[in-house]
C-alpha cells in the first residue's frame, strides 16, 4: 500500500525561515516584491502589507543592486553582492518553472556567511530592539547616495514619519524645500564623507508641519577597503534646550538693558549730586565767610569803645570756630561726593612721588609733633592719583593727630604681596581704638572724641573707605586700645575694570 504524504505549506515554511528572504517578480526594471520572510520584517520594522507590491529598488535604491538582479536574469545563475547593503552580503537566485522560464527571483540577505546566519539574525534582531528602545534619538541608516535604508522608532516620534514613509527615499525628504534648492543635503553628506562626521544645529518641520530645533550628526560608514558604503544620521530634538537658551539670551539682554539704564540714571544722578554739592559748598561757604568776617569786624569795633567780658569773648570764639568747622564739613562733603567721578584718569602712580607730596603737606604737623614716618620703597599703584594721595594723607594725618601725650608719634607704612593685590598697612603708636568701634569708625560723621579733644569733621575715614572700595579693594582696622592702631587696605596691582570703566567704554552719557 502506497503511503500518502501531504505536501507541506511552503508559504508558511518560507515566511518563518530564519533568514531574510524576499521573493520578487522578474518584471525588470521594477522587481516587485511578492513575499517576505518574518525575519526580514523583524529587522526592518516593516509589515508585510508595507512590503508586498513595492519595488525592491524602492527599498534598496542602489544601482549595483539593479545590475545584480539583471545579471541573475540574463545568466540564469545565482548572483552574489558583497557589502552593498546595511545587512552585509546578498544573493539573488532565479527560480524556474517547468517550461524553463524564470518564475521568481529569491533575494536572500546575509547568505555570504551561511555558517553564522543564525547568529547574524540574532544580532540584527537585538540591534533593532536596542535602536527602537532609543526613543529620544532619530537614527537613520543611509546608503552612499543618501537613500534611507532603515530607521528606528525614535525617527517616527521626532519627525512624525513612519518607516514606510521614508525607506527608499532620499534623506533630503527631512530637509526644507529651500535647503534642498540650495544643495544643503549634498553638502552635508560631502562634509561627512570628507571629514568622517558632520554636525549641525538646524530648524526642522515635522510631517504634521510643527517646527522643532534639532542637533544632527551624520557619520560615514566604510568597508574594509576604506570605501564609503553609507552613512548613519542621528537626530536629537533640542527644542526645549534651544528655547531655554533663547529665553536666557532674552532675559540677559533685558537685564543688561535694565542695568544699562540704571547705570545711566545713576550717572546722571551722581553728576547732578556733584553739581549740587559744588554749588552748595560754594553758596554755603559765601555766607559763612560773611558771618566770620562780620563777627570779627563787629568784635573789633566794639573793642574800640568797650571792654568785652570773658563770656562775650567765649561766645565770639564759639561763633568763629563753628563757622570754620562748617567750612571744613562742606569741603570734606564735596571731596566725598567727587570720589567715583567718570571724568577722572586712572593711571600708574609712583608711590615715591605720592609720599613726597604728603611730606610737603604734613611738614608743619611733623615738625610740631616731632613725628617720624617710616617706610621703604613701595610698589607702583594703579588708580586715581589725587585720591590715592588723599587716602595716605588722611591715614597718616590721623596717626599723627591721635598720638599719645608726651610721646613722639611714629607712623610706619608697609606693603606685602597679596596675589592680584598689594596689601598696605599704616600703623602708629598712638592712643589706639576700642575694637568694638572697628566697623563704625568708617561711618560718616562718626566721632569717638569731642571737637574740643581732637578737631575734625568725622568724614576722613569714610573718604578713605570710599576711595579704597572704588579702586576695588578693601580696608579694615586692627584696633588695640592704648596700643596704637593698624589700618590695612588692598589695592589692585593692575588696572581693574570698574563700573566707571564700563560706562566709559560704552560711551554712556554722564
Amino acid at each position: 500500500m502506497k503511503l500518502e504524504i501531504q505536501a507541506p505549506d511552503f508559504k508558511k515554511i518560507f515566511e518563518n525561515a530564519p533568514s531574510m528572504y524576499l521573493v520578487l517578480l522578474p518584471d525588470s526594471p521594477r522587481f516587485t516584491i511578492v513575499a517576505v520572510s518574518e525575519a526580514y520584517l523583524k529587522v526592518t520594522r516593516l509589515t508585510r502589507d508595507q512590503m508586498v507590491g513595492r519595488s525592491l529598488l524602492e527599498v534598496f535604491p542602489m544601482d549595483d543592486l539593479k545590475k545584480s538582479l539583471d545579471q541573475a536574469m540574463s545568466t540564469r545563475l545565482p548572483t552574489k553582492m558583497t557589502n552593498t547593503n546595511p545587512f552585509g552580503s546578498s544573493t539573488t537566485t532565479p527560480i524556474f518553472g517547468e517550461d524553463g522560464q524564470i518564475l521568481n527571483l529569491v533575494y536572500n540577505l546575509d547568505v555570504a556567511h551561511p555558517e553564522g546566519s543564525k547568529d547574524r539574525m540574532i544580532f540584527l534582531e537585538n540591534e533593532r530592539i536596542l535602536l527602537d528602545s532609543i526613543t529620544d534619538l532619530a537614527i537613520y541608516l543611509l546608503d552612499s547616495s543618501g537613500r534611507i535604508l532603515s530607521c528606528n522608532a525614535g525617527a517616527e516620534k521626532i519627525n512624525g514619519y513612519s518607516s514606510s514613509d521614508l525607506i527608499g527615499k532620499s534623506f533630503s525628504t527631512l530637509y526644507s524645500m529651500e535647503e534642498v534648492k540650495e544643495g544643503k543635503p549634498i553638502r552635508d553628506l560631502g562634509s561627512a564623507q570628507a571629514q568622517g562626521k558632520f554636525a549641525d544645529v538646524v530648524h526642522r518641520l515635522r510631517k504634521d508641519g510643527t517646527e522643532f530645533w534639532s542637533n544632527v550628526v551624520i557619520s560615514a560608514r566604510y568597508d574594509q577597503t576604506g570605501k564609503t558604503i553609507g552613512f548613519v544620521k542621528v537626530v536629537r530634538d533640542i527644542s526645549r534646550q534651544k528655547e531655554d537658551a533663547l529665553a536666557l539670551v532674552d532675559a540677559r539682554g533685558m537685564l543688561e538693558a535694565r542695568v544699562l539704564k540704571r547705570t545711566q540714571d545713576l550717572l546722571r544722578s551722581n553728576t547732578e549730586l556733584e553739581q549740587f554739592a559744588y554749588i552748595a559748598s560754594h553758596d554755603l561757604q559765601t555766607p559763612l565767610r560773611h558771618v566770620s568776617s562780620y563777627v570779627q569786624l563787629l568784635t573789633n569795633r566794639i573793642k574800640k569803645t568797650h571792654t568785652l567780658d570773658d563770656k562775650t569773648e567765649k561766645w565770639i570764639e564759639y561763633i568763629l570756630k563753628g563757622t570754620q568747622q562748617m567750612k571744613s564739613l562742606i569741603s570734606d562733603l564735596l571731596s566725598y561726593s567727587r570720589i567715583g567721578r567718570v571724568d577722572i584718569k586712572i593711571e600708574e602712580i609712583d608711590t615715591a612721588e605720592v609720599f613726597a607730596h604728603i611730606m610737603d603737606d604734613l611738614q608743619e604737623s611733623v615738625r610740631a609733633t616731632n613725628a617720624k614716618l617710616v617706610y621703604n620703597k613701595l610698589p607702583p599703584i594703579f588708580g586715581i592719583k589725587s585720591q590715592i594721595e588723599q587716602l595716605f594723607l588722611n591715614l597718616i594725618e590721623n596717626a599723627i593727630k591721635f598720638r599719645t601725650a608726651d610721646i613722639a608719634p611714629v607712623v610706619t607704612i608697609s606693603c606685602e604681596d597679596d596675589g592680584e593685590f598689594w596689601r598696605f598697612s599704616v600703623s602708629d603708636n598712638g592712643i589706639g581704638i576700642d575694637p568694638k568701634y572697628s566697623e563704625r569708625i568708617f561711618l560718616m560723621f562718626h566721632r569717638l572724641h569731642s571737637q574740643d579733644q581732637y578737631s575734625g569733621t568725622g568724614i576722613g575715614l569714610a573718604i578713605c573707605k570710599k576711595i579704597v572700595e572704588f579702586h576695588d579693594g578693601k580696608i579694615w582696622l586692627t584696633a588695640i586700645e592704648n596700643k596704637g592702631a593698624i589700618f590695612t587696605f588692598t589695592l589692585p596691582k593692575k588696572e581693574r575694570v570698574t563700573s566707571t570703566n564700563l560706562v566709559k567704554d560704552n560711551q554712556l552719557p554722564a
